[in-house]
């Protein structure tokens, strides 16, 4: 994992970013980024993640869990290895609540994901005020 948590106001970027190995907790668990909870935006463009992320619930390949107001840009990243967990599991992202939408495009979903409830192949569970485009 290449950030823990990510709490405050400015915005998040990252790009080119590789994370590969394993990464296993029990909650806000992701293959780049834990916890990210702010009212700044988050993009993540033209990342690889090959990691086997577990946990217990919000797991996601590349974010375990994203939570603020400012807006989520997910663009041409690419998701391998497994993503597993209880509830709350998703191929980008295990936990979305936000108010600022989110766009996730050209990104390449090929993780074994799996749990028991709320999992999919982009996010797991969804909650906000504007809408989440994926294609």
């Amino acid at each position: 994992m290449l950030m823990g948590i990510y709490e405050g106001t400015a915005g998040v970027t990252m790009t080119n970013s590789t994370a590969s190995g394993s990464v296993a907790g029990t909650t806000r668990v992701g293959g780049m980024i834990g916890w990210f909870i702010g009212t700044g935006g988050i993009t993540v463009a033209a990342c690889s993640s090959s990691v086997e992320v577990s946990g217990d619930n919000t797991v996601g390949g590349l974010i375990g869990e994203v939570a603020g107001t400012g807006g989520l840009s997910v663009l041409m990243n690419t998701i391998t290895g497994s993503v597993t967990g209880e509830s709350r599991i998703g191929g980008v992202a295990g936990t979305f609540y936000h108010a600022g939408g989110a766009r996730m495009n050209n990104n390449t979903v090929d993780a074994s994901i799996a749990g028991q409830a709320d999992t999919g192949k982009y996010v797991g569970y969804a909650e906000g005020t504007e809408e989440i485009t994926i294609d």
